[in-house]
């Protein structure tokens, strides 16, 4: 899929981290997921260095980390009653906590902070789950048997497509702003503060996915 897809950087450290993981699972070790995704950026700027000032590249390992170091021990500690609620919480906190993670590039390199990032987000991870599902089953069909698949996953694309062109015409949806390096780096400082603090107070200190 991932080859299939363009093999962007993005995609492709998804794709190699989802491999170290499952190379956990099928030699029964446990893992970290900070230490799979730590593997992975090795492993990718091994094959190529330049990754490394690849935006994509860049929005996506802020974006991992941030979920891993925030919002699975947020999740973890997650006391509601049933598990639909558990999901919906679950997502809503995993899309809040990538978008702060990732607003500090997207504010430097595009000189937008993309306020209503905080509420699409959440709403579109569904989305995309059906999107990528559908389109890897798709991949694995016969051509006639993966026309529903393909069907659904472009309806679930158009819908993630409106939902992104609706969500950028309020004027609040987003503050023209540009972060210079220094307050970026004093941002993601003040991430891993926090980050330092919140796993202080976490009796379990492996996070596991």
């Amino acid at each position: 899929f991932a080859f299939a897809s363009g093999a962007s950087p993005s995609v492709l450290r998804a794709a190699t981290m989802f491999s170290v993981v499952q190379l956990a699972y099928f030699t029964s070790s446990r893992y970290a997921s900070l230490n799979a995704l730590m593997a992975t950026i090795f492993l990718l700027l091994i094959y190529r260095p330049d990754y490394l000032y690849d935006l994509s590249f860049q929005l996506s390992v802020v974006a991992v980390v941030g979920i891993v170091v925030w919002a699975v021990p947020i999740v973890r500690n997650m006391r509601c009653k049933g598990a639909v609620v558990r999901i919906v919480l679950s997502s809503f906190a995993v899309g809040v906590v990538a978008t702060l993670w990732t607003m500090p590039l997207i504010s430097h390199y595009f000189n937008n902070l993309p306020l209503i990032g905080v509420l699409v987000t959440p709403l579109l991870l569904p989305v995309a789950y059906i999107i990528v599902g559908f389109g890897v089953i798709a991949l694995a069909l016969p051509s006639v048997v993966a026309v529903p698949f393909i069907a659904v996953a472009e309806w679930a694309a158009m819908v993630q497509n409106w939902v992104v062109v609706l969500a950028s015409k309020p004027w609040w949806a987003g503050v023209e702003y540009r972060l210079d390096e220094g307050a970026v780096f004093a941002i993601y400082a003040l991430y891993a503060i926090i980050t330092i603090v919140m796993w202080s107070v976490e009796r379990k200190k492996v996070i596991t996915l």
